[in-house]
Order: structure tokens, then C-alpha cells, then sequence
């Protein structure tokens, strides 16, 4: 893996901010402001709040070998440990997470643009990464627009 592609969790965070906040620009034809993420250690599980079927997460995981995997999920906590398991326990992972809601005044939520999926955010993200060198497990939900 070439050396520029071993970045830190907090270079994902950035990315995935920026890419939200362009992408909450373009859905509301206004400024996507300040974006907030939730970063969780190898250790740590995400806020339960973040698992249930109306908070959509967009997230970056990152394996401690610096390769890195974005998704989609409405069971994030489900989906953080899906990935750690992937390596046995071999690697750890981290992750930054964006959590996004349809229902008005969700806490802790950034409010879901009407029109919009988190899907079409997912790609977004994909895309950032891997123009910014990033090394992806895999970049084929990138086309999702």
C-alpha cells in the first residue's frame, strides 16, 4: 500500500464531513454547515440512539492497516461489529459516522433532505475517499448518485 494512502481515522472524519456538508448544500440549495460526526474507538460501541429504523449512518471504517470501507446502515452498532469480526479479531477497526434523519427535530441528527437517501450520500463519500487517495476495500458503491 502506498505510503499516502495510510491515513488516520481523522482524515475519513474530514472527508466525510466535507462530502456531507456538500451534499446537505446541494439537497437544500443553501450552506451544509458545520457537519456532526460521531467517532468511535476500536473499543467503544456507537450511541444506541443511532440504531433504529428512522436514523440512517454513513460511515468510514477504518482497519488499523490502514485500509478503509464506507457504508450505509440504519443498525450501526450491528454493522461496526459485522466489520470488526471480518478480521477474527486480527485487526482492529475504527469508525466516523454520520447519522441522518427524515423525522423532524431527531436528536443528535442531521435532518435528511426531502428527495435524498443516505445511499446517494454513501457514494458521495465513496467518491471523496477514493479521489483523495484513500485505500478502499472496495469502491463499487460509488456509482450510486
Amino acid at each position: 500500500m502506498p505510503l499516502e494512502a495510510r491515513q488516520d481515522l481523522d482524515t475519513g472524519r474530514q472527508l466525510l464531513q466535507a462530502a456531507t456538508a456538500d451534499w446537505l448544500a446541494l439537497g437544500s440549495g443553501g450552506d451544509g454547515g458545520d457537519v456532526p460526526t460521531w467517532v468511535v474507538s476500536s473499543t467503544q460501541q456507537p450511541a444506541p440512539l443511532h440504531d433504529s429504523s428512522h436514523v440512517h449512518c454513513v460511515y468510514v471504517v477504518r482497519w488499523e492497516d490502514g485500509w478503509f470501507y464506507c457504508g450505509e446502515t440504519t443498525q450501526m452498532s450491528v454493522r461496526l461489529e459485522q466489520h470488526r469480526m471480518r478480521t477474527r479479531g486480527v485487526l482492529d477497526c475504527e469508525a466516523a459516522y454520520v447519522a441522518l434523519s427524515a423525522l423532524p427535530g431527531a436528536r443528535h441528527c442531521v435532518p435528511l433532505p426531502p428527495g435524498q437517501t443516505a445511499r446517494q450520500l454513501e457514494g458521495q463519500v465513496i467518491r471523496r475517499l477514493r479521489d483523495s487517495g484513500v485505500s478502499l476495500w472496495s469502491d463499487h458503491d460509488a456509482a450510486r448518485r
